[in-house]
């Protein structure tokens, strides 16, 4: 099926035996591993602040003060395992920011975001914010040769309030994966969530797409955690000449 922020996976009910099929759905094993320095189970940020994808994972790199990484969801898969997303604190300790740069596939995506809200505790005042980036080819408008790329759009869940200054993601287009399932939790379980997508040329960083989302480092939870200007600029520039940056790490 299908809802206003993306494609949400179907669900499987076993209420019913499908004697026709010989598969079995098996849930993926995803565990918190905290870091040496943070023996924490479960956190209770003011923010929660995710980013999915080479372009986000790139802008909270340069442009924020990463000072504590707190842990990794890993996936097992035969005794293997593989980070999903890192955790990590602001300066302040009131906001946490997870990165992923791995692609989920589909019929994982729902228990991961039930593994992020175990570590992450949101209260009835806390506030998610998301960050995805897509290519502009797919953007559906009639004046796609007004826009200028990069640029950036948003959605919300219902309790969150109005997003100033930037435009709402319009129909058809939707939110994919992991954002699109992160929002569609939030608004069952009524938490305060925004998602900002930054369409571009390509889901390859450049100096134009680590910039985008700068326009959100003047509000909350970004201004209280941003490295200076001239910090930030610098950060791009080592960050694009780093040749693990120079290829796509999600598709």
């Amino acid at each position: 099926m299908a809802s206003f922020f993306g494609e949400v996976l179907p669900v499987i009910s076993r209420a019913v035996e499908d004697e026709e099929s010989d598969d079995e759905f098996i849930n993926p094993e995803f565990i918190w591993k905290p870091s040496d320095d943070s023996g924490s189970k479960q956190f209770s940020p003011n923010w929660l602040v995710m980013a999915v994808g080479a372009v986000p994972a790139g802008f909270l790199q340069c442009h924020m003060e990463l000072t504590n990484s707190l842990g990794n969801i890993v996936e097992i898969n035969d005794s293997k395992e593989k980070t999903i997303i890192g955790f990590y604190s602001s300066t302040c300790g009131k906001v946490i920011y997870c990165i992923s740069s791995t692609y989920i596939l589909p019929d994982k995506l729902w228990c991961l975001v039930q593994k992020v809200f175990e570590v992450v505790h949101c209260g009835e005042n806390t506030r998610v914010c998301l960050l995805d980036a897509d290519t502009v080819y797919n953007y559906h408008t009639h004046s796609i040769a007004k826009l200028s790329l990069p640029f950036l759009r948003h959605l919300k869940t219902s309790k969150h309030p109005d997003v100033p200054d930037i435009d709402a993601l319009s129909q058809p287009n939707m939110a994919k994966g992991l954002t699109a399932a992160v929002m569609s939790y939030c608004q069952l379980n009524k938490i305060a969530a925004a998602l900002y997508i930054c369409y571009t040329e390509t889901v390859l960083p450049d100096a134009a797409t680590l910039l985008a989302f700068s326009k959100l480092t003047g509000e909350e939870p970004f201004k209280t955690s941003k490295v200076p200007k001239e910090e930030s600029l610098s950060r791009i520039k080592l960050y694009l000449q780093s040749p693990a940056n120079n290829q796509t790490l999600y598709i």
